[in-house]
């Protein structure tokens, strides 16, 4: 008895049904609807020399690092940081977020330092 042909369109959907159509791909390839982490980056200038960054991260896959830049920091967190800066000095901070897949993104964000007593 002969064996009945499937249409090339069943082929491909048992493919994907199965995982064969991703066979010898990476997993990162695979999964191609995964987003890139995104973040926003607000920093404000406190008074006393004193700076604040808040940082909202979305899309990418948790956990998440970040390396933070421009600045004196005195403490470090992955979604805030607080540092020194000099008086009516203008300051760019950069923050680089890279996920759990290893997916990265920058923001920036700026500010003029304030001298005084805080805020």
């Amino acid at each position: 008895m002969a064996q009945r042909r499937m249409s090339s369109w069943r082929v491909a959907a048992a493919a994907l049904a199965s995982g064969a159509a991703f066979a010898g791909l990476p997993a990162a390839a695979a999964t191609a609807d995964t987003v890139a982490p995104t973040g926003d980056l607000i920093c404000v200038p406190q008074g006393a020399s004193i700076f604040e960054c808040q940082l909202r991260i979305a899309g990418g896959t948790a956990p998440y690092s970040t390396t933070w830049s421009g600045a004196t920091f005195t403490e470090t967190f992955t979604t805030a940081a607080v540092g020194r800066c000099n008086p009516a000095k203008a300051y760019r901070i950069s923050v680089v977020i890279t996920d759990a897949g290893g997916a990265q993104a920058t923001d920036l964000a700026h500010f003029v330092c304030k001298g005084g007593p805080p805020v």
